[in-house]
């Protein structure tokens, strides 16, 4: 199964941000790179189904509407005041299924889940971002810069972690051995791995 864009334009007033996007995302990890402000958020929620394109569609696993399989990873740490459990158990909650205790494992947090986020670093912050993500258990991520405020090795667990999606696409200034998806003059195509 994949994650598609068919023709997908997007516009911000009369401003168009991407423009006639057609990708075609298989089971795997996708390097998402571009200049700053070249679309790659905008791009990464519209296949989260956060933004509704002005012209074409998105499709994920067969459905027009995947918002419970698709999520999106903002780009800074997003937490709610509380325990790191609180945080990973939110989607969890909404959905009504998922794994907090796993994504904990997962990201090797698991020593932290009583611990207050404020006291967390920006490091451990991401990671618990990211944790929540992963404990509702999507099939497909679509991760913005997030892992630019961790350390060598905490990336090297998150991207271990998520191979636990079918598709994950990962925004990054910093190069990744993927197959990368560029984004350049509100056009988005796929290439080989770097």
């Amino acid at each position: 199964m994949s994650v598609i864009a068919e023709g997908v334009t997007v516009a911000y007033g009369n401003k168009v941000v991407l423009k006639d996007v057609n990708l075609v995302l298989g089971p795997g990890k996708y390097w998402l790179s571009g200049p700053n402000a070249s679309g790659k958020t905008t791009l990464l929620k519209t296949l989260s189904f956060l933004i509704k394109p002005v012209k074409g569609r998105v499709v994920a696993f067969g459905k027009e509407d995947a918002r419970g399989e698709v999520v999106y990873v903002p780009p800074s740490p997003v937490l709610l005041k509380g325990t790191v459990l609180r945080n990973l158990e939110f989607g969890v909650r909404i959905r009504g299924s998922g794994d907090p205790l796993w994504a904990a494992k997962k990201l090797g947090i698991e020593d932290l889940l009583h611990e207050d986020v404020s006291s967390l670093s920006s490091g451990q912050a991401a990671l618990v971002t990211l944790g929540r993500a992963l404990a509702v258990r999507p099939r497909a991520l679509m991760v913005d810069e997030i892992l630019s405020y961790l350390d060598e090795e905490n990336k090297e667990v998150a991207l271990k972690a998520l191979d636990e999606a079918e598709v994950v696409v990962i925004a990054s200034h910093e190069p990744l051995n993927l197959p990368r998806i560029r984004v350049k003059g509100g056009r988005a195509f796929l290439e080989r791995a770097v």
